[in-house]
């Protein structure tokens, strides 16, 4: 969930895609962007609810606040992160260029990891049960 200033929710949706709203990534979506040949939010919010409700009887109002951002959801609290990270990026100047500057920095993510990975333990009891490496 994201709770944003109300001043902010017109132009954050405006180019939004329709199926990246709640409700609207599967066949509702689907059926909502073929009848009114459509693709974002700003779109939708343009039609009338009037039009809308003769198009899709008893949604109507709840696509016409999804697409004004108005969604009254409570919030919930986050769960436990699922995982842990920790990365670098390397380019330009802070490129690496020497197995020495490779080590000391493979040292410093698996040392972040595991400072992560120690707090994580000691707070919630748990451990990872696999590891990822990306390029």
């Amino acid at each position: 969930q994201t709770i944003v200033f109300p001043a902010a929710v017109g132009h954050l949706l405006h180019d939004l895609p329709l199926d990246r709203l709640q409700g609207l990534g599967g066949d509702l979506g689907a059926q909502v962007k073929e009848t009114l040949q459509i693709a974002t939010a700003s779109e939708l919010a343009a039609i009338p609810l009037e039009r809308l409700e003769s198009m899709f009887p008893g949604k109507a109002a709840y696509l016409h606040d999804l697409a004004l951002g108005r969604l009254n959801d409570p919030v919930q609290d986050r769960e436990l992160c699922k995982s842990l990270s920790s990365g670098k990026t390397f380019f330009g100047r802070n490129r690496l260029n020497t197995a020495q500057e490779c080590e000391h920095w493979l040292g410093e993510l698996a040392g972040e990891l595991h400072r992560r990975y120690s707090d994580d333990l000691a707070r919630h009891a748990r451990a990872p049960h696999q590891g990822v490496r990306s390029r």
